[in-house]
Order: C-alpha cells, then structure tokens, then sequence
C-alpha cells in the first residue's frame, strides 16, 4: 500500500480487509495533475473550496462562488 491515507484510514482498512480496494484507488484515482475528466469537471462548478497548507502544517481553507467557468484551468497543474 502507498503512504497515502491517514493512520486511522490505514487500521480501518485492515478491519474491514479493504486494504487492497483502498491501494488501487490511491494508485489509480490519486494523482499529482487534473486528468481531462478532473479539468472539465472544474469547468462545471459554481462554488469551490480552496484549501493550502504552508510549511509548518498551518491549513486554511476559502469558499469561492460564481457562474460556471469562473474558475479557470490554466494547466494540468494550475487553476485561476
């Protein structure tokens, strides 16, 4: 299994024996880019979440609204 998921995730997989369900989805659903799929999917909303974390671990997380396509794709990597 990957290093994904958090401890508690990991000690409920085993209990439940999906551990093997739960590492084809990390390897397979679980990427570091938007597939085609994840970019027209964004296209779509009204409303995201916008969450970051800095160096220290310190999170925020903002609630953006607005008509269809105000949230841009500029790249696999970066929305605007």
């Amino acid at each position: 299994m990957t290093g994904l998921g958090s401890e508690g995730e990991r000690i409920l997989q085993k209990k439940v024996g999906s551990e093997n369900k739960a590492s084809a989805f990390y390897d397979k659903q679980m990427l570091d880019y938007l597939n085609p799929y994840m970019r027209e999917f964004i296209l779509k909303q009204e409303m995201v979440f916008i969450a970051t974390a800095d160096s220290k671990g310190e999170c925020d997380c903002s609630f953006r609204a607005g008509k269809q396509g105000f949230v841009r794709v500029l790249n696999e990597k970066t929305l605007l």
